[in-house]
């Protein structure tokens, strides 16, 4: 008897229960003293599915703790086709050029620079008012950050 949460999904099955939910930091989370999950790298937005053989598990799933830096800034790392075979059409942020540039990804073992579109990796990666040779775009007058 499935059940569904617009947002945060839930998903019962059995004695099995999917949990899909929406995160903005690192967490280390955790239910009835047990680690079940972590998530590591810093992204604007992640989707973190975690299965649980113990449905009442979910109700004392809570934060333990935000992960403090040092972490790697994915947009900072290089583009990496991975060793599987695939040929995906992929974007990566070159830091470099600073501009979002295609790949091919090979389907497996790549990083988190890594975006199904370049509107995607601009909005992860590009910095706000800023242009393709690097230097900030005025807005207006208001400030340099675009507010």
């Amino acid at each position: 008897m499935p059940k569904n949460i617009k947002d945060n999904v839930l998903e019962s099955r059995a004695s099995n229960s999917l949990f899909t939910f929406h995160i903005l930091a690192p967490l280390l989370l955790s239910t009835a003293n047990k680690r079940v999950g972590s998530v590591v790298d810093l992204v604007e937005q992640a989707v973190m599915t975690i299965l649980l053989s113990d449905p009442e598990a979910l109700t004392s799933l809570q934060p333990v703790f935000c992960l403090e830096p040092p972490y790697t800034d994915p947009c900072k790392l290089p583009a990496v086709r991975g060793p599987c075979k695939a040929s995906l059409h992929r974007y990566f942020y070159n830091s470099t050029s600073i501009e979002c540039e295609p790949f091919t990804y090979g389907g497996c073992q790549g990083n988190a620079n890594n975006f199904e579109t370049t509107e995607i990796c601009v909005r992860v990666c590009k910095p706000p008012g800023e242009s393709s040779d690097g230097n900030r775009r005025s807005n207006g007058g208001d400030s340099m950050l675009g507010m």
